[in-house]
């Protein structure tokens, strides 16, 4: 068996002493009564959320998920490199795109009194706020 190298086994040390990952699924339903599932996956170590990956199931637009996947990735740096989870909150929060509607899970699992989401960005910005800030 091959050596594993420095980049494996500086992975492993990581879980070994507190990587944690969560994920949480939602489904946004538009106007349109069409359901949008997706999945959110936020890794955390040490207590301080690190990366933040969504992952989109339905049929959203290629632009669309583009933009979520490049706005998750550019999260993840910006956390890494100091930035507060509240500062990525805030600039998510009433971010307006399709597809945007209502979303049951933030009643009943994370504690909002309103379901309705004004993007897919918007519904992580309440999720992340309710369960990790």
């Amino acid at each position: 068996m091959p050596e594993k190298t420095r980049k494996q086994r500086a992975k492993e040390q990581l879980y070994k002493e507190g990587l944690h990952s969560t994920t949480i699924k939602f489904v946004i339903n538009d106007a349109e009564k069409i359901a949008h599932k997706c999945y959110l996956t936020v890794a955390d170590f040490e207590d301080q959320v690190d990366m933040i990956s969504l992952t989109l199931g339905g049929l959203q637009e290629h632009n669309i998920r583009a933009l979520i996947e490049s706005e998750c990735r550019l999260a993840t740096r910006l956390l890494r490199s100091g930035t507060s989870l509240e500062d990525l909150v805030k600039h998510w929060e009433g971010y307006r795109f399709e597809p945007h509607g209502v979303c049951k899970q933030l009643v009943e699992h994370h504690g909002y009194d309103r379901p309705t989401v004004s993007s897919t960005l918007d519904c992580v910005a309440k999720i992340l706020r309710a369960r990790f800030l």
